[in-house]
């Protein structure tokens, strides 16, 4: 899977990754957005009326396109989508998310739905503020405003990993460990080191204040205490697990200390 970063240049250091990965937008997203959906528009203004089709996906990206053909989204409420995005970016919307959100009818709101895969229908009123900014971002990009791990988008709620603050040497190394992987061993990796950088109180079933994930230490750590625990558990472990999951720890481990 891959990641665009919705830049003018052709190719960028995310394009050749899962589409798990997940980066916050930085200082030129926007107006990098905005540039290549000028670009669109004014290709579909050159063309004959329905020429453009499918140019729309240079505008929200790689990673944007292929899980919106996963989902089977038509290729006009791809379009709208990318109009909501532009018209949000332009008028400041994204300084109040939810009072965008409370602007758009209720077609819209549904096509923003349809678009993240949500079961329900939209109500703006409900959502915080993280909740309604990530429902105006392509897929690819998240925010964790209150830095727990989690993202949410909608309603709904999104385990991230890299964390989002994660130092550059880690991300570096975990889009190097990871490059040819599958997606199962891709996303049971992820969730794993999450859970091991987050810790869950049992009492409670909430995360806790775990290690300081823009610290590169804290994952030198969680791949030490992920190694020793394998071995641990070694005789209880599927077969082929035990050397799969060495393997990478190991990887990863040596991308991350060289």
């Amino acid at each position: 899977m891959k990641v665009s970063s919705i830049s003018t240049a052709s190719e960028t250091p995310l394009n050749r990754y899962h589409q798990g990965y997940t980066v916050t937008p930085d200082g030129s997203f926007y107006e990098c957005f905005r540039s290549r959906f000028d670009a669109w528009q004014a290709e579909g203004a050159r063309a004959e009326k329905g020429a453009r089709a499918g140019g729309v996906d240079k505008v929200l990206g790689v990673t944007h396109t292929e899980l919106q053909n996963r989902r089977e989204v038509k290729e006009c409420e791809r379009e709208r989508y990318a109009e909501i995005l532009n018209e949000a970016y332009s008028k400041d919307g994204m300084n109040d998310p939810v009072a965008f959100l409370k602007g758009l009818s209720q077609s819209d709101l549904d096509i923003v739905r349809r678009t993240h895969s949500l079961a329900d229908a939209i109500d703006p009123s409900v959502l915080t503020r993280e909740g309604a900014f990530n429902l105006l971002l392509p897929e690819g990009y998240k925010v964790d405003f209150n830095q727990d791990g989690v993202s949410e988008v909608g309603i709904g709620k999104t385990c991230i990993f890299p964390p989002l603050d994660a130092p550059e040497s880690f991300r570096s190394a975990w889009l190097s460990a990871t490059k040819d992987m599958s997606e199962a061993d891709y996303f049971t990796h992820q969730i794993v080191l999450w859970g091991a950088l987050h810790p869950i109180d049992g009492s409670t079933m909430k995360t806790v204040q775990g290690l300081p994930t823009d610290d590169e230490s804290s994952y030198s750590l969680i791949l030490r205490q992920l190694l020793d625990t394998n071995e641990q558990f070694r005789s209880h472990l599927a077969p082929g697990q035990y050397e799969r999951d060495r393997d990478f720890y190991h990887k990863l481990l040596a991308l991350l200390v060289c």
